[in-house]
């Protein structure tokens, strides 16, 4: 089958969302599929590249360098000003103006059999329905997050005609969709219980063994330490993470079992906030956190694999996700400690056995908890890995799925 796959993001953008998208793209074309990718650009000339197609995004969104940070500022304040007017639009929707307009000679020249639009940001959800209903092509809908439902995005909720927006998609969606696949079972129940969906089917991000194959040896983690490793971003414009309860956890621990300043390190490696590097500042001067920055995909493989702990903060209003790395994590065979809720990622921790979960904004128990790992030889080797669990999150197996839902369109 031939698959239109409408993804923003998608390399050179490196994010969780994206590396959804390239393994949607992978694992499809192992199992036969014929897929086309239609994504951005920051480049006005590019040359037609199939199995990519890249139309230019004038406003630079995940490209604000030099000039284009100005183009950018002026584009976003201009979204807003039509926001308050009650219009809805975002910064994706000259992307999106950009790809409609080229839709008719796009389709006509690679002639898709089904459309594959996965959500963020909804202008992929927008371009799946027009070129849906204009073409007669059957859609496939992919939530990897929530729009409503524990949205990963609330700056809409700040203006009423965004809010009707995203329910008049969603509701859109939800009716016209061939299929619909999400990335958590609660989403996909959501979908069931409010609109009645029938046809929907999760497909959980997952472990690729190949990303773990070559990975660098030289990671600057001290044997003789016990290192805690946090990969990826923890803030930014939708996450809702904290990182403040587990520097709270680690001033505390420090403060009652002060031998542990010799022994342990923190390892952040991915990109934090200011507000973040300014909170870990005073344990960074005293060699306790280590902030190692963005670092290739790699390389931050290699620091999961090589660590004593990996850590794991998820957003206490987002029970029914699970965030991405946690998958990557259950592969690397490091114990996880996961600052959680009840929800999604605590149920995985339990059925795969590889970590310990403690309530996200307790500081007193994650500094308890943390003393037990990390002093408490027989805690710490108290883990029972479920390999058949863990199996189940691989990326052949999730994506398989996949392949069967556009086997029955």
């Amino acid at each position: 089958m031939k698959v239109l796959l409408i993804t923003y993001y998608y390399p050179p953008i490196a994010s969780g969302g994206t590396e959804r998208a390239v393994k949607m793209a992978t694992y499809l074309r192992r199992f036969g599929h014929k897929v086309l990718v239609l994504t951005q650009t920051y480049q006005r000339s590019v040359r037609p590249s199939v199995p990519e197609i890249r139309v230019y995004d004038p406003s630079h969104n995940r490209h604000r360098v030099g000039i284009y940070t100005g183009q950018w500022l002026g584009l976003r304040l201009y979204t807003e000003f039509l926001n308050r007017l009650g219009i809805p639009h975002s910064i994706y929707s000259w992307w999106k103006q950009a790809v409609l307009k080229q839709a008719k000679p796009l389709v006509t020249s690679v002639k898709p059999e089904v459309i594959l639009a996965t959500y963020p940001p909804i202008e992929d959800l927008e371009i799946g329905l027009f070129l849906a209903q204009h073409f007669h092509l059957p859609l496939v809908a992919d939530f990897r997050d929530g729009l409503l439902f524990e949205p990963i995005e609330t700056r809409f909720a700040a203006y009423p005609c965004l809010t009707l927006h995203y329910a008049s998609i969603e509701e859109t969606v939800a009716e016209r969709a061939s299929a619909l696949i999400t990335a958590f079972p609660a989403l996909s129940e959501y979908f069931s219980e409010k609109y009645g969906c029938r046809n929907v089917t999760t497909v959980t991000n997952g472990w690729d063994a190949c990303d773990f194959e070559q990975l660098p040896e030289e990671i600057p983690l001290e044997p003789t330490m016990f290192n805690i490793v946090h990969t990826g971003s923890i803030g930014g414009s939708y996450s809702g993470r904290d990182i403040r309860p587990l520097l709270n956890a680690l001033r505390h621990l420090l403060k009652h079992h002060p031998q542990l300043t010799s022994r342990l390190r923190i390892h952040f490696v991915g990109l934090l906030q200011p507000r973040e590097l300014a909170a870990i500042r005073d344990m960074q001067h005293e060699d306790i956190i280590i902030y190692h920055g963005v670092v290739s995909r790699k390389t931050a493989l290699a620091f999961q694999v090589k660590a004593n702990l990996l850590l794991l903060i998820t957003s206490s209003d987002r029970k029914g996700a699970a965030p991405g790395k946690l998958f990557e994590y259950l592969y690397a065979k490091t114990p996880v400690l996961a600052l959680t809720t009840d929800g999604y990622t605590k149920d995985i921790l339990e059925r795969t056995g590889v970590g310990w979960s403690v309530a996200v904004n307790n500081a007193p128990q994650i500094a308890e908890m943390l003393s037990h790992i990390v002093a408490d030889q027989a805690f710490y080797a108290s883990l029972h890995r479920s390999e058949q669990e863990i199996a189940k999150f691989s990326r052949n197996t999730q994506m398989s799925k996949l392949h069967e839902v556009l086997t029955v369109l």
